[in-house]
């Protein structure tokens, strides 16, 4: 391209209207700087998705990440790539597992010192964390630190994070599979318990990019467990319930889910307008008028649905359903040890009734 004569246009912040507005220079040759690897975190695929493969030609260079691994002597498929920019930093929860390598996109010169509050805050102070500043720059610098013992923010702007988690002995465990223990979450005993979760998130089964609606979803045991199961999946919580709503939004962030999307109000009003489903969980509500249709008709074809009930009129409403559109009618039982004295016995919770059908059809 000609210095000359070509147009010269800043990133704006944020840098999308600039990207849908660049369809009107279709007819000239349009070149687009950006740092690293487009395709990782980057601008590439935005204008891929904007114009199509046929019309953008990305040119790679190393990205931070690799980079930041190189500097290190880490081996990049055994770490996780993770990016704040622009993004909540509690999305970062997730991803705090004992041992676990992460490395960072930063958003800024702050981003460093909210990494660190954040890694202890939840139990991850001894982290060793590293600041990678102006990588493959004449200004390239590493700070290597405790994340507990962080006590500036005098970090340049353009940085990379890569920490090193090491967990408390006393910290509670919070893995990525299915059935974290009640005591994670902040709830007022309206909770899907951890036994009954597992089962019912083994039948949702989370797949690559799926939409669910938790209906009913309480302090969002089952929607926030399923977005950390999934890759790239989004939870829509259903609740009426202010105050458990406001309860579910603190569980979200602190287990690194901060997305999750919240509808506060009752089904089947509530449930206009909102993503098609490819997998519904209903946890209440089943009773009233409405619900359980609603839900059936707008589900995807080839959608999965889970429905769980306690109460003896619920479990009616579940067993003319299941005569209707068939699936699988199964009751749970789960008893727990506890004292009688000095001895022990099994203490049965409630038993749960749980309907789950496939919708016929293919998926979409």
């Amino acid at each position: 391209v000609n210095g000359n004569k070509a147009k010269k246009i800043a990133w704006p912040k944020p840098f999308q209207p600039l990207i849908e507005t660049l369809g009107c220079h279709a007819q000239r040759r349009v070149v687009v700087l950006a740092s690293g690897d487009p395709s990782f975190y980057g601008v590439g695929s935005l204008l891929v998705q904007q114009f199509g493969i046929d019309a953008v030609k990305i040119y790679p260079s190393p990205s931070a990440y690799s980079l930041a691994a190189g500097r290190l002597g880490w081996h990049l498929q055994d770490v996780e790539t993770l990016s704040v920019h622009g993004l909540p930093v509690e999305k970062l929860n997730m991803f705090m597992q004992p041992s676990a390598k992460l490395l960072i996109l930063s958003h800024d010169r702050e981003s460093p010192c909210r990494v660190c509050e954040l890694l202890t805050r939840h139990g991850f102070g001894k982290s060793d964390v590293a600041v990678l500043e102006h990588l493959g720059g004449a200004r390239e610098r590493i700070v290597k630190l405790t994340a507990k013992d962080v006590k500036t923010d005098a970090f340049a702007d353009l940085n990379t994070i890569a920490v090193k988690c090491i967990s408390d002995t006393n910290r509670v465990e919070t893995p990525r599979l299915p059935g974290l223990p009640d005591e994670v979450f902040e709830h007022d005993g309206q909770i899907t318990k951890r036994e009954i979760r597992a089962i019912t998130l083994a039948k949702l089964s989370p797949n690559l990019n799926e939409c669910l609606w938790d209906v009913g979803a309480g302090c969002g045991s089952i929607g926030i467990e399923w977005m950390r199961c999934s890759r790239g999946g989004q939870a829509v919580a259903i609740e009426r319930n202010k105050e458990r709503t406001e309860k579910l939004l603190r569980n979200a962030r602190f287990l690194g889910v901060p997305d999750i999307q919240l509808v506060c109000g009752a089904a089947p009003n509530a449930l206009a307008d909102l993503p098609t489903p490819d997998t519904i969980f209903i946890g209440g509500g089943v009773q009233t008028k409405g619900v359980v249709e609603l839900c059936w008709n707008t589900l995807n074809p080839g959608g999965k649905l889970v429905i769980n009930v306690v109460s003896i009129e619920g479990q009616q409403v579940l067993y003319d359903w299941h005569q209707r559109i068939g699936g699988e009618l199964i009751r749970i039982n789960i008893e727990q040890a506890t004292s009688i004295g000095q001895l022990k016995a099994f203490k049965p919770q409630m038993s749960v009734m749980q309907l789950f059908v496939k919708k016929p059809g293919k998926s979409p």
